[in-house]
């Protein structure tokens, strides 16, 4: 089992193992700190940079697959590779479709 201190899980690359993965996944970890934080102090920011903060979660998402490519071993199975992958597909390409076509006017108040 992996040594973490609480202190890795806030500050990257401090492990003595697999340094990239677990750095990776502390970043991520951080990131989801920032946009929950965020989220639940919405109406107390300015919604420019609210909106800004928020964005993050689509680096946190890159950042978290990355992790979990390169940290685990499950993804030899296919039973966890294609789900994730489906995952990450979905996510890409949802992305995407938000940056060619901007965002989509909704009817509610």
């Amino acid at each position: 089992m992996a040594r973490v201190s609480p202190i890795d899980l806030v500050i990257p690359f401090r492990v003595a193992y697999a340094v990239l993965p677990v750095g990776l996944g502390t970043i991520g970890f951080d990131l989801l700190l920032i946009v929950t934080v965020t989220s639940y102090l919405r109406r107390h920011l300015d919604p420019m940079a609210w909106r800004w903060l928020h964005r993050l979660s689509y680096l946190m998402f890159g950042v978290f697959a990355l992790h979990a490519l390169l940290a685990g071993s499950d993804f030899a199975r296919p039973l966890v590779l294609a789900p994730a992958a489906g995952v990450v597909a979905f996510i890409a390409i949802v992305s995407l479709a938000r940056l060619v076509f901007g965002r989509w006017e909704t009817t509610a108040n």
